[in-house]
């Protein structure tokens, strides 16, 4: 190690201290990678149901008008864009209660 390092560095000078140092907890990682998953799995959940929905409500009967629903432009931005003010509420909701839990 070069000197400057060993300046920076705190140096335990007895055992006490180095326990004391080995107990102190890490520092908290929010949103660490549970959340990730958590947020990403809602998202394609609300997609998914989103798109289900506006086209069941829109398209009732039969097949033909399911498909030809489906494959619309105009369709899709309208859905993606409630699907993503849907995710966006949601998680405005969720996330701030589960940060200070922990996933183990």
């Amino acid at each position: 190690m070069t000197p400057a390092l060993q300046e920076e560095m705190p140096v335990p000078e007895s055992g006490s201290e180095l326990a004391s140092l080995l107990q102190q907890p890490g520092p908290r990682r929010i949103p660490h990678m549970g959340h990730a998953i958590l947020f990403a799995l809602l998202s394609y959940v609300v997609i998914q149901v989103t798109g289900y929905a506006l086209i069941l409500a829109h398209a009732p009967h039969g097949a033909e008008q399911f498909r030809a629903l489906a494959h619309q432009p105009t369709f899709r931005v309208e859905s993606q864009a409630l699907a993503y003010v849907l995710i966006i509420v949601i998680s405005w909701l969720v996330f701030p209660l589960i940060w200070y839990q922990s996933f183990a």
